[in-house]
């Protein structure tokens, strides 16, 4: 029985693992496809809760902000946001991240440390050992 509970806990850790690997490839893929369509939704949670904010401020990499400019333009006026949309191009975002700022708040899209913390999460999980179960050599 033991023997069995350890090939369940070998073959979860490695569907673990594949999940994880797919995901890491499948999202640069979908980055180059559709750059903007998380900072996308991320605007649009914003703007349909801040619609009397000021202003709202959105840092985004340099190279998308053309693109960018015009697309939460538009997301902003279908969530009814009243205040000043700011774009701004800066080179410190990566490309796909974005940093909203409002008067008492902000909120970032980082991919790098939401993948970072994922990574930390999975070796987490996949180092703790079940109670009893040995490690084998």
């Amino acid at each position: 029985m033991q023997k069995f509970a350890a090939l369940e806990r070998k073959l979860e850790v490695e569907a673990v693992e594949v999940a994880v690997a797919v995901a890491s490839k499948l999202s640069p893929a979908l980055m180059v496809r559709e750059p903007l369509a998380e900072i996308a939704q991320l605007a649009t949670n914003c703007f349909s809760e801040l619609r009397h904010a000021p202003h709202i401020a959105v840092r985004i990499h340099a190279q998308d902000h053309a693109i960018a400019q015009e697309l939460l333009t538009k997301i902003a006026a279908a969530q009814g946001f009243e205040g000043r949309l700011i774009v701004l191009g800066d080179d410190t975002v990566a490309p796909g991240d974005c940093r909203l700022e409002w008067a008492d708040g902000g909120m970032v899209r980082d991919s790098a440390a939401t993948a970072a913390l994922i990574e930390e999460a999975v070796r987490r999980y996949t180092t703790v050992r079940p109670e009893g179960e040995k490690l084998e050599v």
